[in-house]
């Protein structure tokens, strides 16, 4: 249970072991320690495990405090965190900034974060890029059936049926 594991790992996160501060951070997320589980994810980011820096990013975020909560995506997201792209563009979309979206989406997906593609297949649609199939395409094979439908959508538009 998370409480078991939030006394186990404590110690090595006191140590400054960064993968034992991504365990001790999530275990208190799970426990909804939320303002806890902050250091322990930061020592984490700041330390090379990087998909905890997604869970920095959630922290602000959830603070309302959307440039720090960038920053942290980014940071993640630079270092090679599905997630953190995830994050990155989820932030960008939800204010309608596609442009700003479109990269840190389609890195997501490279390493096949579905909520990415889905992010990137959106960006392409709404910037006109035309790519929106091929990201469908990929969400679908991530086993997302949003995204299958989708596919289909596009593939066979209503007003292109006779």
């Amino acid at each position: 249970n998370y409480t078991d594991c939030a006394f186990l790992v404590t110690n090595k996160c006191s140590n400054k072991e960064p993968v034992a501060c991504a365990i001790l951070s999530d275990c208190l997320f799970e426990l909804g320690k939320i303002e806890e589980s902050l250091n322990p994810a930061k020592t984490a980011c700041e330390n090379k495990i990087y998909d905890a820096c997604s869970t920095v990013s959630a922290y602000y975020l959830n603070k309302n405090l959307k440039g720090e909560a960038v920053q942290w995506a980014k940071m993640g997201c630079d270092g090679g965190s599905s997630m953190s792209c995830g994050a990155v563009a989820a932030l960008y979309v939800s204010d309608g900034e596609f442009k700003e979206a479109f990269d840190f989406a389609k890195k997501g997906c490279q390493f096949n974060d579905k909520n990415a593609c889905k992010a990137v297949a959106l960006c392409c649609s709404k910037l006109k890029y035309g790519c929106e199939h091929e990201y469908y395409e990929k969400c679908c094979s991530l086993k997302d059936a949003d995204c299958c439908k989708m596919k289909e959508k596009k593939k066979y538009p209503a007003d292109k049926v006779k």
